[in-house]
């Protein structure tokens, strides 16, 4: 049996686009008057959507988890994809709603409904699709990547360092991901599966994920 298509990660796990100074009502709140280049505004922005992205993926981790280690479930969910496509449905429609729909993503509570919805969705995808391999490298990147998210928000709130212009690194640090993928590919083959590599992989993808 074949795994379903892994869906695409998007924006939207990071909280659809939201404008820092937005109040939930799509206007300008505390930070009325003040452009992104403010580091004030800089670090709420990252705190609100680390925070955010951070809850995220802990509610993608138990998923993941509890698919990969409780056996009924696991059972149930590789017999069982017309619920996988049902919940791909529901993520497309809140991912375009999210991103296409100002008043939608703008306005609280509908906002963090829409995202809540989103979550469950995408971490039920994630958590199927884990389900069809007998690995934990899923495991190890979300787990290293939730808590990334959480100290860099913890960070963010004590900090007056401004840790934003990273878009240099990215880059650099994309190759690396890239050119490292084909060096476990070629260990993988020769010599087998090598849970070292896995971790030190997993932990570069999450770095590369937070900036």
């Amino acid at each position: 049996m074949m795994p379903p298509p892994m869906p695409r990660f998007t924006p939207a796990q990071a909280g659809a686009e939201a404008k820092p100074w937005d109040d939930g009502e799509g206007g300008e709140g505390a930070f009325a008057g003040k452009s992104f280049s403010d580091k004030a505004v800089r670090n709420a922005f990252i705190r609100k959507v680390y925070l955010i992205l951070t809850a995220q993926l802990l509610v993608t981790l138990a998923f993941v988890a509890f698919f990969l280690f409780h056996q009924p479930t696991k059972y149930w969910v590789q017999r069982n994809q017309w619920f996988y496509w049902c919940s791909y449905g529901t993520f497309l429609v809140t991912y375009i709603a999210l991103v296409c729909c100002p008043s939608v993503r703008r306005k609280w509570p509908g906002n963090f409904i829409c995202l809540l919805v989103f979550t469950l969705a995408f971490s039920y995808m994630t958590a199927t699709i884990s389900s069809f391999y007998s690995t934990n490298i899923v495991l190890i990147a979300l787990g290293i990547t939730a808590a990334v998210c959480t100290a860099i928000s913890l960070f963010a709130i004590q900090t007056r360092i401004d840790f934003t212009m990273c878009s240099g690194l990215i880059f650099a640090l994309s190759m690396v991901l890239f050119f490292f993928g084909i060096a476990c590919i070629i260990v993988y083959s020769v010599w087998g599966p090598n849970y070292i590599l896995r971790c030190v992989y997993g932990a570069v993808a999450a770095l590369v994920f937070s900036l």
